[in-house]
């Protein structure tokens, strides 16, 4: 429920992580830099360096960015009042009372809604978060 209270900064957050990448892909000069190693001087490769440090940028930024998608997929697949409910009472701020009411529909049919809504977010995350951590072992 938080992270929905909190999905406007997600947006926030992807936008940070685009402009961030573009300006990797941007600032990565084409030109080899010589480095000095311990087998002498040699050039290193510029896509090498574009590559690391794109996938840097976007090993800081994977779970947001799995957030991001899974709450999008998950708001195209709810049923139009199920989103909207969602959308009016966590990124408005309304209360669930006011949202229904709004939408002509009975507060306890709107809570039980918006509850399966995040109960199936919930299980995908959680998902996600269990096989993040199953890898990490």
């Amino acid at each position: 429920k938080r992270l929905l209270q909190k999905y406007p900064l997600l947006k926030v957050n992807l936008r940070s992580y685009l402009e961030e990448r573009a300006d990797v892909l941007l600032g990565t000069s084409g030109d080899p830099v010589i480095s000095v190693g311990g087998r002498g001087r040699r050039p290193s490769d510029p896509t090498l360096r574009k590559v690391t440090a794109l996938e840097r940028v976007d090993e800081r930024h994977a779970t947001i960015l799995f957030i991001f998608r899974t709450v999008e997929r998950a708001l195209k697949r709810a049923d139009a009042t199920t989103r909207r409910l969602v959308e009016m009472h966590y990124f408005e701020g309304r209360t669930l009372t006011a949202a229904s009411a709004h939408l002509g529909i009975h507060r306890v049919k709107a809570t039980r809604m918006v509850q399966a809504f995040v109960n199936n977010l919930e299980r995908q995350l959680s998902e996600y978060l269990w096989h993040e951590r199953e890898e990490g072992s």
